[in-house]
């Protein structure tokens, strides 16, 4: 996983390692290993969450936009998409999706 947006916003927005770790609930040592890619699969609540304190978007930080700013839209977009997939659309996309995650926990 590419975090360095997450360290950019988090400069960016003055949060310390120790202050983002305290508000989340974990050890600043975790911090560092999102931020280092030593934790390749970063629960999606705990992104969301990074996401509200760094005030940027989860899409934003996984390089999946280049926009930064959340709108009302966009959030409901992330979570319209699966629901109008039929099932084998789902399955394809999970398969995709596993593929590239073992393909970049191998490099």
């Amino acid at each position: 996983m590419d975090a360095s947006r997450i360290v950019q916003k988090r400069i960016e927005r003055g949060v310390s390692a120790p202050d983002m770790a305290r508000r989340l609930g974990v050890a600043k040592s975790t911090i560092y290993r999102y931020e280092s890619g030593a934790i390749e699969k970063m629960p999606v609540g705990r992104l969301i969450q990074i996401a509200k304190i760094l005030e940027t978007t989860p899409a934003y930080l996984m390089f999946w936009t280049d926009e930064d700013e959340a709108d009302e839209s966009s959030i409901k977009e992330c979570f319209e998409v699966p629901r109008r997939l039929t099932a084998k659309e789902r399955h394809l996309i999970s398969r995709q999706l596993d593929q590239f995650f073992s393909l970049k926990t191998t490099k």
